[in-house]
């Protein structure tokens, strides 16, 4: 990513993810508390899985309570 609106977002967005682990939040409630819509959250969890290891996963968000897809940290367990 190049220096850019969506390159800032994209390091506020997993930098929070890695943060707040292990309460999860869906792509809604991540886009809503950054400020930014919710397909530049796809975009950038797309982005996330791909080159930094993060996974997408349905869980129950911690903000809401509704089942949905989540962007989860890195498993430092895992290998990459």
């Amino acid at each position: 990513m190049s220096d850019s609106p969506r390159a800032a977002a994209a390091e506020r967005i997993t930098r929070a993810v890695v943060e707040h682990h292990p309460y999860v939040y869906c792509f809604p409630c991540l886009a809503a508390e950054h400020g930014v819509p919710e397909f530049e959250v796809r975009k950038i969890a797309q982005i996330a899985v791909l080159r930094e290891g993060f996974r997408v996963a349905r869980r129950i968000c911690y903000r809401c309570n509704i089942a949905d897809d989540m962007l989860l940290a890195p498993d430092p367990t895992c290998p990459s």
